[in-house]
């Protein structure tokens, strides 16, 4: 959580005008259909409500999820629970 706090606060400090990639895998499902098991993880790690609402404020400085806009509904993942 901190670190999504720092990477927001980061973010804050470039122009909004720029350009801007943030890349990674932030092992945070943002929606439920970024989740494998949505109602099994709802808590969890992966999917605890404090890790989106801190994923979301990094959204909210105007980010896109780029795998999103071009396939929104498509269910794929790049994190596993073994």
């Amino acid at each position: 959580l901190q670190w999504l706090m720092r990477l927001r606060g980061e973010l804050n400090t470039l122009d909004a005008a720029t350009p801007t990639l943030v890349v990674g895998d932030l092992n945070v499902a943002h929606k439920d259909r970024d989740a494998w098991d949505p109602i099994g993880s709802e808590g969890q790690i992966l999917c605890h409500p404090a890790e989106r609402q801190a994923l979301a404020k990094v959204m909210d400085w105007g980010l896109l999820d780029t795998f999103r806009e071009r396939f929104p509904n498509e269910r794929q993942f790049s994190w596993w629970d073994y």
